[in-house]
Parts: C-alpha cells; sequence; structure tokens
C-alpha cells in the first residue's frame, strides 16, 4: 500500500468514473421513458379526440360557404327541381285525356243518331206501299244496321280512353306522391336541425372551428331549405286529399252523399267500371235533370247485360265531400228501370285518384290540378 499508493489511486478514480458513467446513463434511459411515455399519451388522447370538421360530417354535415348544412337539403333540391318535369306530363297526360274523351264523347253522339235514324226509318218502313221505296229503306236500314255493327265492335276509341284515363291516374298519384315525400323529408330536415343545435358535439365543433377559421362557421339550415318550404306551401294547394265516409248498400255497393247542381242531394252508389254517372228517370225528375225532348239519345248496357235507351244530361255540378266538378255529364235511365240505382262514374271520378278500401267502407279522394278541364268541365275543392 505505501510502495505502490498511485495504483490504487488510480484504481479508485477509474471505479468512481465508471460509476459516474453508469448513473448518467440511468439517468438519461428515464428520461427517454419518461419522454416516450409522455409522447405515447400525447398520441392516444389525439387518436381519440376526431377533429371538429370530422365531427360534424359524422353528423350528416358538409360545409357550404360559411355554413354546415345536411346532405339532405341536395336532396329536396333535387326533387323540387323534379317537380316541374312531372306537373308537366301530368297536364300532358290530362290533355290526352280530353281529346280522348271528346272522341269518345263523338262516338256516342254518332251511334245514338244512327240508331234514332234506324227507329225512324223502320217506323216508315211498316206504312210504305210502294215497291220501290219499300226497297229504298230497307236498304237504308241495312246500310244503318252495318254502321252501328261497326262502330260497336270497333273498339279502338273505347280502348284509347282507357289508356288515357290509366295514364292520367298514374300521374297524377305520381305527382301527388311526390310532393308527399317532399314535404316528409322537409321536415325530417328541419327536425334534424333542431336535434343538431341542442347537440354540444355538434355546437363544440363550430366553435373549435371558429377558433381558427378566418370566417365564421354556422349551422344550417341554408336559405335554399326556406325558398323550398315557400314553394312547396304553393304546390300542396294544388293536391287536396279527403277520406270519404261511405255506408254499405245492397250488392255490397258502397254509397256516399252527393249534391247536384248546389242544392239536390242523393245517396249514389260508387261504381268506377260506369262510364259516366248514371241516374233512373225519376232521380232525375226529382233532383232537377230530367231530359228535354232534345236531349241526345244512347243506349246504355246494364248490370244484367241487357241494352236500355236513355237521354245524356249536364248537370251544372256535382259534390262529393269537399271535391266539386262542373258541366258533369249524365245518363239519365228509361223510366221503365224502376230497380235501377244512381251510379257514380267516371264523369266524376276520373277527374280524381281515388282508392276504394271496402272494409273500412272509406273512398280516398286526392285532387291534383293540371290546369285542364277534364271530362264535362274542371274539378276544384269546396273551400
Amino acid at each position: 500500500m505505501g510502495r505502490f499508493p498511485w495504483i490504487f489511486r488510480k484504481a479508485s478514480i477509474t471505479m468512481f468514473c465508471r460509476s459516474q458513467i453508469t448513473s448518467c446513463r440511468q439517468v438519461s434511459l428515464l428520461k427517454l421513458a419518461t419522454l416516450l411515455f409522455c409522447f405515447g399519451q400525447f398520441a392516444v388522447g389525439s387518436a381519440g379526440q376526431e377533429a371538429p370538421e370530422e365531427q360534424l360530417r359524422e353528423k350528416g354535415l358538409k360545409k357550404a360557404g360559411a355554413m354546415y348544412v345536411l346532405s339532405d337539403e341536395s336532396k329536396l333540391s333535387q326533387m323540387m327541381g323534379q317537380t316541374t318535369k312531372i306537373k308537366r306530363q301530368v297536364i300532358d297526360a290530362g290533355k290526352s285525356l280530353m281529346q280522348a274523351e271528346r272522341q269518345a264523347v263523338a262516338k256516342k253522339q254518332t251511334l245514338a243518331q244512327l240508331r234514332v235514324q234506324h227507329v225512324e226509318r223502320s217506323a216508315r218502313l211498316a206504312n210504305v206501299r210502294n215497291i220501290e221505296e219499300n226497297n229504298r229503306l230497307v236498304g237504308e236500314l241495312n246500310a244503318i244496321a252495318g254502321q252501328i255493327e261497326l262502330g260497336t265492335q270497333d273498339q279502338t276509341v273505347e280502348n284509347n280512353l282507357r289508356q288515357a284515363r290509366a295514364r292520367a291516374s298514374e300521374l297524377r298519384e305520381s305527382y301527388a306522391q311526390h310532393v308527399i315525400d317532399m314535404r316528409s323529408l322537409y321536415d325530417s330536415i328541419r327536425d334534424k336541425y333542431d336535434l343538431l343545435a341542442a347537440d354540444p358535439v355538434t355546437k363544440q365543433a363550430i366553435l373549435e372551428i371558429n377558433k381558427t377559421a378566418e370566417k365564421k362557421v354556422e349551422l344550417g339550415p341554408s336559405r335554399t331549405i326556406d325558398s323550398i318550404d315557400r314553394q312547396l306551401t304553393k304546390i300542396e294547394e294544388t293536391v287536396l286529399s279527403e277520406e270519404i265516409v261511405a255506408t254499405i248498400g245492397d250488392g255490397n255497393l258502397l254509397y256516399v252523399n252527393a249534391v247536384f247542381n248546389g242544392s239536390e242531394s242523393i245517396e249514389i252508389a260508387v261504381d268506377t267500371g260506369a262510364s259516366s254517372v248514371v241516374l233512373p228517370w225519376s232521380v232525375a225528375e226529382r233532383i232537377g235533370l230530367k231530359p228535354g225532348p232534345d236531349a241526345p239519345r244512347a243506349i246504355f248496357v246494364m248490370a244484367d247485360g241487357r241494352e236500355s235507351e236513355g237521354r245524356i244530361v249536364k248537370a251544372k255540378s256535382v259534390r262529393v265531400g269537399k271535391f266539386i266538378v262542373e258541366d258533369v255529364e249524365c245518363a239519365v235511365l228509361g223510366p221503365e228501370n224502376i230497380n235501377a240505382v244512381p251510379l257514380l262514374g267516371q264523369t266524376f271520378l276520373g277527374n280524381f285518384i281515388y282508392k276504394i278500401d271496402s272494409a273500412r267502407a272509406i273512398i280516398s279522394i286526392t285532387r291534383v290540378e293540371d290546369g285542364v278541364a277534364a271530362r264535362g268541365g274542371s274539378p276544384r275543392s269546396q273551400k
């Protein structure tokens, strides 16, 4: 120890230095571990908290100018844009229906005139004594009968009318449903905005965005939605619906109350297969629609298949519930049809969309204004 003191001193210094280095390394590793832990916690925190823009996207909102609006607004705008096209189709179908109805009326009148001519010539034939006159009348009768038969067998006009009526009804219903769907979507959008306005996550996301945004943003709705509401309200005024309670009569026919010419009320059976409103002679006489001597004649096929002659008259108006049709063509059956019941047919029903729920005895009627006077006149509603 005394002989080699520097060796022990050197060894002590070396051990001290190694101890200090080890201590420094431990401190460095501890600091590094602490930094890594903090960074990891920051990363976890950042991953757990979404950006405010992403939060709004998850709520169905997208940025449009200085607003965050629901994507359904675009869908509603598209639907509103389609409305004009659908309405134009309804108007065109109404015009086609009116033309088909005119052709059907013209054919009916032509056949009625031919039958009248046949009756007149048959009466003259019974009294003729001249063979030449007899042959002439027989020839005319055969020609008239042939025209009547051809006109009756050729169903082109009737088929065109059925197709035009079905097309018009289909498009009216499509338009009415389109309007209903728009209102439903509009109401849904408004309800969502009300919920979003009270949602703390949405409000906080807007606040966070505005902390750094050059131009402040806000939650919708946009001005477009208010404009659509005004347009939709006007459109809805052209579409009116009502459920009419009927009564069940003989043969399970549904009867509703109909008011003729604004004052005369009768119970009338709803018959979607009847081409026009049908009135027994006694009923027509009671409500002021008794045919005059010049009223056009027509041949009607009864429910039992037999033919019966009647007259055509026009009612100034027919109202069922709140729905009114003006200048309605009515078929008045001859006095011999004592068991006939009044029928509400297509000269009234054809102006509307209608659905019959026999189980509930409900007639649902929807009016769609198409700007075209349908058969006999234009439908309107009673205020």
